[in-house]
């Protein structure tokens, strides 16, 4: 099994204003080094969270690989969380690519982890070819629009490594960050 995201969040997740803001850096001039400096904190913050609660912060599309369907009609669980499916490929017993029906699954949004499940008319998936990453799950996840518990955690990671910056013995978040994200995470 292997996981690729195939499209990143359009950074930043928090708008530069906003972060300044938050910094009480408004009314000073800062130098374009020290706002991307910023915003390359804001994302080191976002992909930490993000790690942390196993779910996407910000909308991205990601593509799952397995070397074969499930057995018996079992479910595929899809990792960081999903809002729709793009598209189910697998490489059949032939060797040919095919794109599997979508009225022949269907997405469980509401577990956690999300699945991808056979529809109430399919008995089983196809039969793959005996090769790796013969199934491959494209699926988009996440949002653009924060929730206001990640994005407080996100600010308060950014105003931490900004305080911090350069400062190579105090990597670890603050105890708020993780609390907040607490909310966000995925138990399951």
């Amino acid at each position: 099994m292997g996981l690729k995201l195939i499209t990143a969040p359009t950074p930043p997740v928090i708008p530069l204003a906003e972060l300044k803001t938050h910094l009480k850096l408004t009314g000073m001039t800062l130098t374009a080094a020290e706002e991307t400096e910023i915003t390359n904190m804001l994302e080191a913050a976002r992909v930490q969270a993000q790690h942390y609660v196993q779910a996407s912060i910000g909308a991205q599309v990601w593509e799952l690989a397995l070397d074969a369907f499930p057995a018996s009609g079992g479910a595929i669980r899809l990792p960081m969380g999903a809002s729709s499916i793009t598209h189910v490929k697998y490489i059949d017993a032939d060797g040919t690519e095919q794109t599997y029906n979508s009225t022949y699954y269907t997405l469980d949004d509401y577990a956690q982890p999300h699945w991808v499940l056979l529809a109430s008319s399919q008995s089983d998936w196809p039969t793959t070819d005996d090769i790796a990453n013969a199934v491959k799950v494209r699926y988009a996840s996440g949002s653009a629009t924060l929730d206001a518990a990640v994005r407080n955690a996100l600010l308060i990671g950014v105003a931490h490594l900004w305080a911090h910056r350069g400062d190579a013995g105090d990597a670890t978040m603050p105890p708020a960050f993780h609390a907040l994200l607490d909310t966000a995470r995925n138990y399951g």
